[in-house]
């Protein structure tokens, strides 16, 4: 039997095999960074110009509705004391998935 994977799962996979990002890339990512419309990142000095297919432009939207900002891929949990605002989202208090975590969810 096959277990399906999670959103958040598969919204990281998709960005990480198809558009060419780093993991620290991706991982910094906001909701306010997407063009959904063109599926790619705004040209912004210092920062990669990331596009995506149509796997991950197929699951972005499901993955930021509702949301208005704050970090794209967040932690199952509510952030502890003393997360910086930046990585926190606005509406769940969830914290931005760190590069540690990430790594753990791709090795399970």
């Amino acid at each position: 039997f096959a277990m399906r994977a999670t959103l958040r799962w598969q919204v990281t996979w998709r960005l990480r095999r198809g558009c060419g990002g780093s993991v620290e890339d991706i991982l910094a990512l906001d909701v306010d960074d997407l063009d959904l419309l063109h599926r790619r990142t705004p040209r912004r000095p210092g920062r990669p110009l990331l596009q995506w297919r149509a796997g991950a432009a197929r699951r972005l939207p499901l993955r930021v509705i509702g949301r208005t900002g704050g970090p794209l891929l967040l932690t199952d949990r509510r952030a502890g004391a003393g997360t910086p605002a930046a990585d926190l989202c606005p509406h769940s208090g969830h914290s931005r998935l760190s590069y540690r975590r990430a790594a753990e969810l791709f090795t399970a």
